[in-house]
């Protein structure tokens, strides 16, 4: 399938070769082919990455539904200290970890800096839990503390989409004139 741009590509090429016979023939088709294969190339991709969006939608979707359906708030009611403290934990690891990495970034010639309004919004784009669920269900069956580990790590995932979504997007609105300062000085 030849997208709009190619064949406009194609007409721009053969009406210069048409026009000016300064080019060679086979000169002017390797430029033809080269433009084609580019740009198929590059919708190719961009289609990709629109099923892949999709795809993770969906797949976002199935986690959800299926978090929803071994939800029990009487466990989450009763491990809720639990919760609070895995979910300090696991807070203070991914700042730790995404620090290191930014600490690494910045000393390193060949990546991006990362400053600390980029810090916390990795720090706070993270866990949705897919993983968490999946090994749940790998635990042995009569595991003594099962009800404890669903609770737990259903109320951290719980706890971490509606809490981070928020500090992030308090982040993103309150450093929006940085983060636009930023896009247009990469244009």
């Amino acid at each position: 399938m030849v997208s709009n741009r190619v064949k406009k590509a194609r007409r721009i090429v053969n009406q210069t070769n048409k026009n000016k016979k300064v080019f060679s023939s086979n000169f002017m088709s390797s430029i033809t082919r080269k433009l084609t294969t580019d740009i198929s190339h590059i919708e190719r991709h961009k289609q990709n990455l629109n099923y892949i969006s999709v795809l993770a939608l969906i797949a976002n979707t199935f986690l959800f539904v299926s978090m929803a359906s071994i939800v029990n708030i009487d466990l989450l009611q009763h491990y809720y200290k639990e919760i609070l403290l895995m979910f300090l934990v696991t807070t203070i690891i991914r700042a730790f970890m995404i620090g290191s990495f930014a600490i690494v970034s910045n000393f390193t010639a060949k990546m991006t800096d990362i400053g600390i309004r980029w810090w916390s919004v990795l720090l706070f784009a993270g866990i949705k839990g897919g993983l968490s669920i999946v090994m749940l269900q790998m635990l042995p069956e009569g595991f003594k503390y099962q009800e404890m580990f669903d609770a737990i790590v259903i109320g951290v995932i719980l706890l971490s989409t509606f809490s981070y979504a928020l500090i992030l997007v308090g982040i993103i609105i309150g450093n929006k004139r940085s983060f636009n300062k930023e896009v247009r000085n990469e244009h």
